[in-house]
């Protein structure tokens, strides 16, 4: 698949609209009120940007993870990271959210 992805400053509620009208065009995350992230087939997400008539960012190197097309290979994919990991004996790990140790 030609996959396309990128930034479009409009509301979720507004692509949930327009992409129900487009087969292959996603949304995939939601950042703000007013921005979304949109991804599918290139044709698909073209369509799409011009019918929402919002300012549209594309993005790089980004997968189609967030999207039902992935879910073919959805337990394949999350199994990929999924790693058995230890920490190193005498070190403590903090969280800037709790301010204090991970015990």
């Amino acid at each position: 698949m030609d996959w396309a992805v990128g930034v479009v400053e409009t509301p979720a509620e507004r692509v949930r609209e327009v992409l129900t009208e487009i087969d292959r065009a996603y949304l995939l995350i939601v950042n703000t009120p007013d921005e979304c992230v949109i991804g599918g087939q290139g044709s698909a997400v073209q369509e799409a940007v011009e019918k929402l008539g919002c300012p549209f960012h594309p993005l790089e190197g980004v997968t189609t993870v967030h999207c039902e097309f992935a879910e073919a290979v959805g337990q394949e994919y999350r199994d990929l990271h999924v790693l058995d990991t230890r920490p190193p004996e005498g070190m403590r790990f903090y969280s800037g959210a709790w301010g204090e140790a991970y015990d």
